[in-house]
C-alpha cells in the first residue's frame, strides 16, 4: 500500500480527499500545515506529496523544496494541487510538470486524483534511478528557466484560523500521534 502526505491549508480539502484516498487503497497522512508536514515526513516517510501550493506560512513549493533537501526524501514524486495554472504551467517558484511532479487545478474531480497519484507512483517502479532523475530534473528547472515567473517572496495566503495539526483517513488525528 502506498504512503501519500497531503499538505493543504483547507481542513475540508485534506478531510475529502483523504477519505476518498483511502477508498482507492492508500494509506494518507494529511496536514494543514506545511511545517508540521515538513517535520514529520522523514518519520511518515511518503511514497508521494499531494500539496496545495498556496498557503499561510511556508507555501506548497517551498514544502517541496525543503523535502529534497532531506537526503530519504529527495526527489519525492509529487502532485500539485492549485488554482493558479498557467497555459506553459510554470508556476509560483520556478516548478514545472514533468518527471516527478503532476499537477491539477482544484476543484478537481477525485477520478483525475486517483489517476494522476497512479501515473506518478507507476513511474517510480518503471524507472529503478527515478528519485535521482527527479532531483537533477529539478535542479535544472529551477536554476535554468529564466522565462518562468518567479516571486521575489513566498506566495502565501493569510492564516486560516482552522487547526493545523494532522488529519488521517477524513479524520482529524491527535496531536501527539502520527499515523
Amino acid at each position: 500500500m502506498a504512503r501519500l502526505m497531503l499538505v493543504d491549508d483547507e481542513p475540508e480539502v485534506v478531510n475529502l480527499l483523504s477519505l476518498i484516498l483511502t477508498m482507492y487503497g492508500f494509506e494518507v497522512t494529511g496536514y494543514t500545515d506545511a511545517q508540521a508536514a515538513l517535520k514529520a515526513s522523514p518519520e511518515i516517510n511518503p511514497d508521494l506529496l499531494l500539496v496545495d501550493l498556496i498557503m499561510p506560512g511556508m507555501d506548497g513549493a517551498s514544502l517541496i523544496a525543503a523535502m529534497d533537501r532531506i537526503p530519504e526524501l529527495a526527489g519525492l514524486p509529487v502532485l500539485m494541487l492549485t488554482g493558479m495554472v498557467t497555459g506553459d504551467l510554470n508556476l509560483a517558484g520556478g516548478l514545472h510538470h514533468g518527471p516527478g511532479i503532476g499537477i491539477l487545478e482544484k476543484p478537481c474531480e477525485p477520478e483525475k486524483i486517483v489517476a494522476e497519484v497512479t501515473r506518478l507512483l507507476a513511474e517510480t517502479i518503471a524507472l529503478p534511478n527515478y528519485r535521482e532523475l527527479v532531483v537533477a530534473t529539478r535542479k535544472v528547472f529551477t536554476m535554468s528557466d529564466s522565462s518562468a515567473a518567479r516571486p521575489s517572496e513566498p506566495v502565501t495566503r493569510p492564516p486560516a484560523t482552522a487547526d493545523t495539526g494532522p488529519h488521517v483517513g477524513g479524520r482529524q488525528a491527535r496531536d501527539d500521534v502520527v499515523a
